[in-house]
């Protein structure tokens, strides 16, 4: 009933917007028809032709409507829809602590391989809001730049849309790279790895080193340095690009965070209002253990990050073993 209501709204708008610009029709009204036929089509459940819609019109990248409805319909490809997901998955997050709930999402095991068409799709649809306003892909976008391209309204929706896309994104890349469970337990899963990734005994400025430090039980089943998931590559042949999704991922949450948190009055935000604490306590461990993580524990660029630690993987490292493994344990 609610999707038919929905569909009878946004045909009236249409019809209206139709009679009232068809004579003369100025781009941005153009835009907003675009914007509700689209919508249209995406209570239908009809996410590729919504998408055919919008960008046959061409990307519109200052229009803050156009961009949050091409990336839902992005994210419908794979099953997400923000209201089940607020409904649904977003007061899982941190049970178990401090962030396994994440691997509990409903759509966090449609995951299976690296190059699943999933994750695919819901990365397309994040960085089409990362970089909204025209942000270039070798500056790191956040959510600062983008308020100064869009109204405050604007940004702020954009970064609330954001967040629970980044949160479901991260609950994919947990539960396939973590091989969790949906118990939300690291190495729980039907694969073989108890870590993120199989480490080097990277030297650290505080604790030794990577072996000495994943002894010391903080980091869950992640004991040892040789026992992370195949995808990510091994010692001294890593896939950066992998890696850095995560990373970006991490890191675009932590610049949401506060933004979101300042600006909302909902209890519902409860299960991930300490991830921020956490996050920062962790990013100063690692900065402490590991002096120079400067390309890595800020880089919101997937560009940035992966030019900047490909010819050294020891910063990246450091990250996953000190930001990962303690946060999904």
């Amino acid at each position: 009933m609610h999707h038919s209501i929905e569909t009878l709204r946004y045909f009236f708008l249409f019809i209206s917007l139709f009679f009232w610009g068809g004579c003369g029709v100025t781009k941005d009204e153009k835009t907003a028809e675009v914007v509700l036929s689209a919508n249209i089509l995406l209570t239908q459940g009809k996410c590729q032709e919504a998408i055919e819609v919008l960008e046959g019109h061409g990307r519109v990248n200052e229009d803050a409507k156009y961009l949050m409805t091409l990336a839902s319909a992005y994210a419908c490809l794979n099953g997400y829809r923000e209201t089940s997901f607020f409904a649904n998955d977003l007061s899982k997050t941190n049970t178990p602590t401090p962030f396994g709930g994440a691997g509990t999402y409903q759509n966090a095991g449609n995951m299976t391989s690296a190059t699943d068409s999933d994750f695919y799709y819901m990365q397309k649809a994040i960085d089409i809001l990362i970089y909204a306003g025209g942000l270039e892909a070798d500056v790191n976008p956040t959510a600062d730049l983008r308020a100064l391209k869009f109204i405050d309204s604007d940004a702020r929706d954009i970064n609330s849309q954001l967040l629970y896309m980044v949160l479901e994104q991260l609950g994919r890349f947990y539960r396939y790279y973590g091989n969790s469970s949906s118990t939300g337990v690291k190495g729980s899963g039907t694969g073989a790895n108890t870590c993120f990734v199989s480490y080097e005994n990277v030297s650290l400025d505080v604790g030794t080193n990577l072996t000495t430090y994943l002894a010391l039980g903080t980091t869950g089943a992640c004991t040892a340095i040789a026992t992370g998931h195949g995808s990510f590559g091994v010692a001294n042949n890593y896939v950066t690009s992998r890696l850095c999704q995560g990373v970006v991922l991490m890191n675009t949450l932590l610049d949401l965070l506060p933004k979101v948190l300042s600006s909302s009055t909902s209890t519902d935000l409860s299960a991930v209002s300490g991830l921020q604490t956490n996050i920062n306590l962790l990013k100063t461990a690692l900065a402490t253990a590991k002096v120079g993580t400067t390309n890595v524990k800020s880089v919101t660029s997937q560009t940035l990050c992966v030019s900047q630690n490909s010819s050294n993987d020891d910063f990246i490292q450091a990250y996953y073993a000190f930001i990962f493994e303690p946060l999904f344990l």
